[in-house]
């Protein structure tokens, strides 16, 4: 009986998908066609699912595709089937490094059947130049539409058109009507009742600390609820925390605004970054307001003058270390001896949470291991170069051989002739 791999479909589905080609697109029938594929090739397998829907194809910031990555990284995928490139990705650079570097190292398989590749035709070398150009075709569509997608998305918000995919918390799109807001009193109770906290001169921190003992269900939670989000929590529970009551306090939303123009992409890097506040755009009046005009104003001056404090440097590990216990990224405190702690031991009474965690002594310790590892990849890289020298040395010595052998069969030949 052979060796039974493990087969992983991918489908996935943007949302400038539309009109004819929303129905040969479709997650259902991308899968179907997958299906019949691998049944068709393959006789012994297992199957595993991954799909992405109303995703850009030009990030890998994709649930799906993420989980299907991490199986690859754990060897747990043998094959990825696909209908076409651009399902798997749209942009030429990183498809180009998956196909010839990551995929072909890890051992996997890559068939885009409606392209007609198989990375099995190409062991050994670089896909070929149809495969290379279909990829910077998708690459070029897909920059072309967001062009047209941002032009469209601006003129529709001048003129007063919600044209968000998502919509703040207490708020929900009208069935009816996706551009019009409407107020979800059950989280509306809970957005007032968090203002109402600031201006009792309560800090987030605090508000999140609070709310966290009372059960308070968080923005996420509610989305879930409503099926406008699938996501699983870090630590096995979703908990609020400071930064999402302060995204609250100072969301112009629930005054009844429409902000837009926060942010603008750059034409060398490609990167996203944030305008200036006072370049930002807003719809006055936009909607109906949770909280009233003169309340919000009073908190975001009390806020702006909280943020006239000494401003740190992001440190390079922030966002890379997590608590051991409930998964959540460490923070850092700008003390005179600067440490890592975790919040949710204060916010969520986690306590076998990380308390500190001194800032030098995690510095060393990681430089210490990549010096470590840096050391063994030399002992390893010699050893291999020596390895290589025996082998070319031992070829060499067989030619040699074969050479002396074939002129005392030339001689003999010659001799006996």
């Amino acid at each position: 009986m052979g060796h039974k791999i493990t087969i992983a479909l991918y489908m996935r589905l943007s949302q400038d998908d539309g009109g004819s080609a929303a129905e040969s697109n479709s997650i259902v029938n991308q899968k179907k066609l997958l299906r019949s594929y691998a049944a068709k090739h393959f006789k012994e397998y297992n199957l595993l699912e991954f799909q992405d829907d109303g995703y850009t194809g030009m990030n890998f910031c994709r649930p799906g595709v993420s989980e299907l990555l991490d199986k690859v990284r754990e060897g747990k995928v043998d094959c990825i089937l696909v209908k076409d490139l651009s399902r798997f990705s749209r942009d030429y650079i990183e498809t180009g490094f998956y196909l010839e570097q990551i995929f072909p190292f890890a051992g996997v398989r890559f068939i885009a059947i409606n392209d007609g590749y198989d990375s099995d035709c190409y062991k050994g070398s670089a896909a070929g130049m149809d495969t290379a150009f279909k990829n910077l075709i998708n690459d070029l569509y897909c920059k072309d539409i967001s062009v047209k997608v941002k032009s469209s998305l601006e003129i529709k918000k001048e003129k007063g058109i919600y044209a968000n995919g998502n919509c703040a918390f207490g708020y929900c799109k009208d069935p009816e009507d996706r551009h019009r807001l409407l107020v979800v009193e059950e989280e509306a109770v809970i957005v007032k009742r968090i203002f109402q906290m600031a201006l009792d001169g309560i800090s987030s921190y605090k508000i999140a600390q609070q709310f966290n003992v009372e059960g308070i269900k968080t923005p996420i939670e509610y989305k879930i609820e409503r099926g406008t989000a699938s996501v699983k929590p870090k630590g096995g529970k979703f908990e609020w925390d400071a930064s999402t009551v302060c995204h609250i306090l100072c969301n112009a939303a629930y005054a009844g605004d429409m902000v837009y123009g926060k942010y603008e992409t750059s034409e060398v890097s490609g990167k996203v970054k944030r305008k200036p506040r006072e370049e930002w755009k807003v719809f006055r009046n936009h909607h109906e307001a949770i909280i009233d005009r003169e309340t919000f104003e009073y908190i975001q001056k009390g806020r702006r003058a909280k943020k006239d404090v000494k401003k740190y440097k992001r440190h390079p590990f922030i966002g890379k270390m997590e608590c051991g216990c409930c998964h959540k990224s460490l923070k850092i405190a700008h003390t005179k001896n600067p440490y890592f702690y975790c919040a949710g031991r204060y916010m969520a009474q986690h306590k076998e949470c990380v308390i500190s965690a001194n800032v030098q002594f995690v510095e060393q310790y990681i430089l210490f291991r990549l010096q470590e590892e840096a050391d063994l990849q030399l002992v390893y890289r010699e050893a291999q170069i020596g390895t290589e020298e025996q082998l070319i040395k031992e070829a060499a010595d067989r030619f040699v051989k074969k050479i002396i052998i074939y002129k005392e069969e030339k001689i003999e030949v010659e001799w006996n002739f």
